[in-house]
């Protein structure tokens, strides 16, 4: 009788509180979370694959983003984010990763190891929209490449990339401005880029001119030869470069253009200053500008330079003649 007494009144060992943990939270609680965070916190709050896969659910937005690629190894990157309160706010790669840091002699505190970054970068690219994407290239190894591959994939409104001048760039290719154009509004490729033929010129302007994509600000560096022959696909233009004319006094190749009749894509404009070193074509709403090593297609009214463009003293090329550089 005592017996079952004692074990009827024996008290119950205390339970622990179940642990919580984000990862055991409703995805509608996690979003309300999410939100309040910036890229940065965020990047940071993917501690384990179902975190990670639901956080590529969310949208982030970022104002700008300055990628600078110091050699095959290193890195340096910077972010700024305009948050929900208005404030603008800065980072750059230590605060958001946690990689070995090796110290520069340059102006930066720190750079991180770049193995990897490729990685992230395309995970961030499927759910990012940059305003202003810069790129800063400093080597070509195989590396680097794989990492402004990954860099070609964002939703951007802005492009710049930039290489030190003694680079040749093999990037982007044909296929890159294929995904780029439906990808970024404007294009800015800062040097000579030997992976692009004029068929591929061609292409992207009829392209733009068919409003199929969403670029519509386009500026590359190319080989003189390259340049010719797209004047030569595009409007029926040829273009003869004769070293024996080199002119001494500025170091410019002298060149003869032969306005042939074969061809008419539009009307083609010169300025009464510039010619035969810059030639113009407006069709539709695009304006293309060629001059002695780039190209830039612009659509009328996206750009203070295209706009500038219209004001000029333009006069029009008569087809059957040919002009030589003075």
């Amino acid at each position: 009788m005592s017996t079952n007494l004692k074990r009827k009144h024996s008290p119950v060992a205390a339970t622990e509180p179940k642990k919580v943990s984000l990862s055991d939270l409703p995805n509608e609680l996690l979003l309300r979370i999410v939100t309040k965070l910036d890229f940065r916190a965020r990047i940071r709050l993917a501690l384990n694959k179902r975190l990670d896969q639901f956080l590529a659910t969310v949208p982030n937005e970022i104002d700008k983003m300055c990628l600078e690629i110091i050699s095959r190894d290193y890195y340096y990157m910077r972010v700024s984010q305009y948050p929900m309160l208005g404030k603008r706010e800065l980072y750059d790669s230590q605060s958001i990763f946690e990689n070995r840091v090796r110290n520069t002699e340059s102006a930066r505190t720190a750079t991180y190891e770049i193995a990897g970054l490729d990685k992230r970068l395309r995970r961030w690219a499927q759910n990012t929209a940059v305003r202003r994407f810069e790129l800063d290239v400093k080597d070509a190894s195989m590396t680097v490449h794989r990492v402004v591959d990954a860099v070609f994939q964002f939703n951007a409104d802005h492009f710049f990339m930039k290489t030190r001048p003694q680079f040749t760039l093999y990037f982007p290719d044909f296929s890159h401005l294929l995904v780029m154009a439906q990808k970024m509004r404007q294009i800015y490729i800062g040097r000579t880029c030997t992976k692009l033929e004029a068929m591929d010129l061609f292409i992207i302007r009829n392209t733009i001119l068919k409003g199929d994509c969403k670029l519509e600000n386009f500026k590359i560096f190319l080989p003189g030869l390259i340049v010719d022959e797209f004047l030569k696909t595009c409007f029926g233009v040829t273009v003869h470069r004769t070293k024996s004319s080199l002119d001494l006094r500025n170091d410019k190749i002298k060149k003869k253009i032969v306005v042939e009749s074969v061809k008419r894509d539009a009307s083609l404009l010169y300025s009464k200053t510039d010619f035969p070193e810059v030639l113009f074509n407006f069709k539709d709403n695009l304006w293309t500008k060629v001059e002695e090593n780039h190209i830039s297609f612009c659509k009328s009214g996206t750009d203070e330079e295209c706009n500038d463009i219209k004001f000029k003293n333009l006069k029009k090329i008569a087809f059957g003649r040919s002009y030589v550089s003075e």
